[in-house]
């Protein structure tokens, strides 16, 4: 079958035509001389930055692996000793500024990538530890289920399960949390930076695991970031055997823990007094306090510096609400 098409019908058509591919030039026209910038070069400071942090966590990496497989005492103290330096060494360049070049990448500057470095590898830490909390929160709910077709709790059991329950779900919860935390630093970083202090931290992260630093107190700052190691030789020697030996920590325990790391980046602690309304926060935060060195009272020797750290600051707090009130009263 053949379709006859007179000339005005045609002619449309061809008006149609001419008319698309017009509009078709114009905007590829329009493409073409709209450039989109590409992204600033790295500076070589940054790249030599980077390439620094890679090698000290590999150092990070190797200590590890020697101290692990140390067998006498004295190899176990020389591998020890060199772990501690080269974690303490990446640390300390984590929180170095010149590490972080001086030029600006998507808006940001040195001083802010440092920052958000530390920011990562603090958060990392946590996300870590929240792994292991959730990991130990199931087993401990699976102990209190008799298995069968239909798992059901154990006699007596149904209280704890249900304050279990709840806890793994907080837990989760700040993981989730902790997870996004993560992923805007990591856009501050970007890419290349984030994969570097990453896989530095990780080291770290498995040194600890093996018993060379029971943590790290991140601090940002002209002090910077540091191992949380015994100070006495002797009981650094006996580390491993000792966290084997030592007794766990009760969930009173681990619970005031956790309100202290929420509790110690309080500004009240490092500020003076100086309204009626800081006062009042400030005595609120001291009571939290002495009742987390309350239940720390007992804290396995391992946690004995964090009681000790729990003790100073409130001793620090109760003088200045003290000279708060003195100062008031006159």
């Amino acid at each position: 079958m053949k379709f006859y098409l007179d000339s005005k019908h045609k002619k449309g058509i061809s008006v149609k035509k001419i008319t698309f591919l017009t509009s078709a030039i114009v905007i590829s026209s329009c493409m073409i001389n709209t450039v989109i910038p590409a992204p600033a070069p790295m500076s070589e400071a940054s790249r030599l930055g980077q390439q620094v942090i890679r090698e000290l966590g590999e150092n990070v990496k190797t200590a590890n692996l020697i101290f692990r497989a140390a067998v006498n005492e004295n190899e176990r103290e020389d591998a020890l000793k060199n772990a501690h330096s080269a974690a303490q060494t990446l640390l300390n360049t984590l929180n170095d500024i010149k590490t972080y070049g001086n030029d600006v990448i998507k808006g940001y500057n040195a001083a802010q990538r440092r920052q958000a470095a530390i920011n990562l590898a603090e958060l990392l830490t946590r996300q870590n530890s929240l792994k292991i909390e959730i990991e130990n929160k199931r087993m401990e709910k699976m102990d209190m289920v008799e298995p069968g077709l239909w798992d059901s709790v154990k006699p007596g059991k149904t209280e704890a399960y249900a304050q279990a329950t709840k806890e793994l779900r907080d837990l989760i919860g700040q993981e989730k949390s902790t997870r996004l935390a993560i992923s805007n630093q990591e856009a501050i970083l970007g890419r290349e930076w984030s994969n570097t202090i990453t896989l530095a931290i990780q080291n770290l992260i498995v040194g600890s695991s093996y018993g060379i630093a029971y943590g790290i107190d991140w601090y940002f700052g002209d002090r910077g970031a540091r191992l949380l190691i015994e100070n006495d030789k002797s009981k650094s020697m006996a580390r491993n055997s000792k966290i084997k030996r030592s007794k766990p920590l009760t969930k009173k325990e681990q619970s005031a823990i956790r309100s202290w790391n929420h509790l110690r980046k309080s500004k009240l602690l490092s500020k003076d007094i100086i309204t009626a309304y800081q006062l009042t926060q400030a005595k609120e935060l001291l009571e939290k306090i002495n009742d987390i060195k309350d239940d720390l009272k007992n804290v396995p020797a391992k946690y004995q510096s964090v009681l000790d750290k729990v003790t100073e600051n409130s001793d620090s707090l109760t003088k200045k609400v003290n000279r708060a009130k003195t100062r008031w009263l006159k």
